[in-house]
């Protein structure tokens, strides 16, 4: 009979505690020099990296991206180990100089134990990450420096809250394009990350239930987004084309090798099956979207990652099929318009900036 009285108190309280609730940012009054790395299936970026959490604002030194398909761990080591000793020197800076790592991949990783699990698109699993690299690097045994791992659409998503267009929003989500699609949403200005650390599975949401398609995370499942708006639904599009119905392409001659980087160049190239394969991306994604906005009444939806930059030839579809499905009963076309973009983080940072955001946040959690 009190559920009414405990519900108004619990109103009460939760409403109060977010008026009086500040984040802190300041970290340092000085530059904060890290080395950020990100690994994922499209390659690996590494970067030096001066941090200030007053703003937040950061400044790259130096950076270097290895682009192209990682076939075992012993090529994604070397790729970190030649991309982060070019970027040290580039930078001029010392080893000494670095205050902290900060790591970013595709999940599930345990962020405790600084472990990378099963990522599905990269080819490596269970790998202590902190305990190689700072072997692989030879970091001298009497130097404490942290090292931080984060998912990369998690990562991703403070980049966007931290110095994009989320700095003043309290509900949004991050969808990041890539391999694979992954995603960070941000409720009432906090990243969640769910009961077991899994939210942000949005490519794993199912579109079609009847489709034969099969996503490649290797659990079998079908239907989902990731089968119909990933880069590799995107290769799948192409090649099923080329082979099975012999359409004309200027990719034909790299069917057997193709690559989601060659089929954007194609469609700057105006290639019909480029054009068409994003076309249909931009469609599954405006479902996808949809889905997403009715369930959680978003502010804005935010695109990023490796295919964002190529998003000129999916965006449009993408919004308007989203309008013809969201719950908005007005306007919807333009809500769609207006709060379904692209990223604004520059297209050659937008991992490193995912990197430093990560760190930011780490590094205040820990000392706080």
């Amino acid at each position: 009979t009190n559920a009414g009285l405990i519900g108004a108190a619990a109103v009460f309280a939760y409403e109060h505690r977010l008026t009086t609730k500040a984040h802190i940012y300041c970290l340092t009054p000085q530059p904060f020099t890290i080395a950020a790395i990100n690994v994922g299936a499209s390659g690996m970026r590494a970067a030096i990296v001066d941090i200030h959490e007053q703003g937040p604002s950061y400044k790259i030194h130096s950076q270097k991206h290895i682009p192209g398909k990682q076939p075992n761990e012993k090529a994604i080591w070397d790729s970190i180990q030649r991309a982060f000793e070019k970027v040290l020197s580039d930078s001029k800076k010392k080893f000494s100089d670095l205050k902290g790592f900060s790591v970013t991949s595709s999940g599930p990783i345990d962020k405790i134990d600084k472990q990378i699990l099963t990522p599905p698109n990269v080819n490596w699993a269970y790998v202590l990450i902190k305990e190689k690299m700072f072997r692989m690097i030879n970091k001298p045994k009497d130097m404490d420096i942290p090292l931080y791992l984060e998912r990369d659409a998690i990562a991703i998503t403070m980049a966007e809250q931290y110095f994009s267009y989320g700095r003043d929003l309290k509900d949004f989500a991050a969808i990041y394009l890539g391999t694979g699609i992954g995603a960070g949403f941000v409720f009432n200005g906090e990243i969640f990350y769910g009961s077991h650390d899994h939210a942000g599975e949005f490519g794993h949401g199912i579109i079609d239930v009847n489709s034969p398609r099969t996503c490649h995370c290797k659990n079998d499942k079908r239907g989902c987004l990731e089968c119909f708006a990933s880069g590799l639904a995107l290769i799948d599009y192409c090649v099923d084309e080329i082979k099975e119905r012999g359409v004309a392409s200027i990719l034909t001659a790299r069917v057997d090798n193709l690559y989601y980087n060659d089929i954007l160049e194609a469609a700057r190239q105006n290639d019909d099956l480029a054009l068409s394969a994003f076309k249909e991306m931009g469609k599954s994604m405006g479902v996808g979207l949809s889905n997403l906005i009715n369930y959680l009444d978003l502010e804005k939806v935010i695109i990023s990652g490796p295919l964002a930059r190529g998003s000129q030839f999916y965006i449009d579809e993408a919004r308007a099929v989203a309008a013809e499905h969201i719950m908005i009963t007005s306007a919807a076309e333009e809500w769609c318009k207006n709060n379904i973009v692209i990223t604004k983080l520059d297209n050659n940072e937008i991992e490193i900036a995912g990197a430093v955001a990560a760190f930011i946040t780490q590094h205040r959690n820990n000392r706080e």
